[in-house]
């Protein structure tokens, strides 16, 4: 008998031994982790397209090429959104957004600009994106309608950039809470 409680105590040893200890992903783990920062851009944009979020950590204006987001954009006659998820290892201070690539492109109607870090947001609705940005050469704003018109200059390189004002450096460091 003594035998025989010893065998069965040594057999659930080994099997709870083997026990198999594969984790389970609850699904939130399982869902997209949230971007500490993110720029979003509601606007219509009639034809196929690529568009760029520079951003940088000094405030300059010094844009480097690896601290950009590129979205491809389908060309619709609806708003869409345009949604740059910048890497959790950097922190913006200064954006810049190139509106395209694709010179048919002639203008950008925005409708919404939203910048999210941590939770916290900076929204503006329509024209008020052009508080945030002002136009490069290849660039001019209609502040009533919120549209960029894109003027490629002949001989020049087709590059229609909007850039960031100093109010909207000032609304980052406030969405960081160092303001």
């Amino acid at each position: 008998m003594k035998s025989a409680v010893l065998s069965a105590f040594a057999l659930s040893l080994i099997f709870v031994s083997c026990k198999d200890d594969k984790k389970t992903e609850t699904p939130a783990a399982e869902a997209k982790k949230e971007t500490l920062f993110s720029v979003t851009v509601n606007a219509v944009v009639t034809k196929d397209d690529t568009f760029q979020v520079f951003y940088n950590e000094d405030g300059t204006e010094t844009w480097p090429a690896d601290q950009a987001v590129t979205v491809d954009v389908k060309g619709s006659p609806d708003a869409q959104d345009i949604v740059f998820d910048v890497p959790d290892d950097y922190t913006p201070m200064a954006l810049r957004l190139d509106i395209g690539a694709n010179k048919d492109q002639k203008e950008v109607t925005f409708k919404n600009f939203k910048v999210k870090y941590k939770g916290k947001e900076l929204n503006a609705k329509g024209a008020e994106i052009f508080k945030y940005f002002y136009p490069a050469v290849q660039v001019e704003f209609d502040t009533v309608a919120g549209v960029a018109k894109i003027k490629p200059i002949e001989g020049q390189a087709y590059d229609p950039i909007m850039a960031c004002t100093q109010p909207l450096k000032d609304e980052l460091n406030k969405l960081y809470g160092t303001k």
